[in-house]
């Protein structure tokens, strides 16, 4: 049975419409992932350890030298 003249309204292009909506959702999974993976290596820091985290901040000028040199001697027990 014909319809409209269009093989049951598929049209020209009745046999690739599969195609391209699988491209199409193929591409929307990809999108979806690349952006779920930024966010969780944006979110993961890196492991540093206490005195690390101490030079940096000393460096930065967030602590004193005397703030420094306390910290240092409980961190090194």
């Amino acid at each position: 049975m014909v319809y409209h003249g269009y093989n049951y309204g598929w049209g020209m292009m009745g046999d690739w419409r599969w195609l391209f909506g699988l491209i199409f959702f193929l591409l929307v999974v990809w999108i979806i992932i690349r952006f779920v993976s930024v966010n969780i290596h944006e979110n993961k820091s890196p492991d540093k350890s206490a005195m690390e985290i101490l030079k940096e901040r000393y460096a930065r000028g967030e602590i004193t030298k005397d703030e420094y040199e306390i910290i240092r001697k409980d961190i090194s027990g």
